[in-house]
């Protein structure tokens, strides 16, 4: 599956909320982007982020982190290999402490569809 790049979603945390800019990332299969990349150069290190599709139906075949030197803080996490499932999908991004208690949360979605409307 060829690669079309990524959308960019960058995370910040206000308070006891994550903050996704954009809160829809669109993404176009046949055009690109396709894939998604969220970045988070300003969450302490200290804070585990997880992103989880809220469905068995999803746009994209996995989640999974990766540095980067290219990155602020060289921290992301990346989707791969677009389903072409169209529609609107949810999702949750949930920061969690060193004890594992969870102390900030969102819940976002991803457009997918083959090209940009119009």
């Amino acid at each position: 599956m060829a690669t079309l790049g990524y959308r960019e979603v960058e995370i910040t945390i206000d308070g006891n909320q994550v903050v996704c800019k954009p809160k829809r990332a669109r993404l176009y299969w046949e055009k690109g982007p396709d894939k998604v990349r969220w970045v988070y150069p300003t969450i302490p290190s200290d804070l585990e982020l997880r992103i989880e599709w809220d469905s068995p139906k999803k746009p994209c075949q996995s989640i999974r982190s990766r540095r980067s030197d290219t990155l602020p803080g060289g921290r992301a996490l990346v989707t791969a290999g677009n389903l072409r499932n169209r529609g609107v999908f949810k999702y949750k991004v949930s920061a969690f402490d060193r004890q594992g208690r969870m102390v900030a949360w969102c819940d976002p979605d991803v457009d997918n569809r083959p090209t940009p409307p119009g």
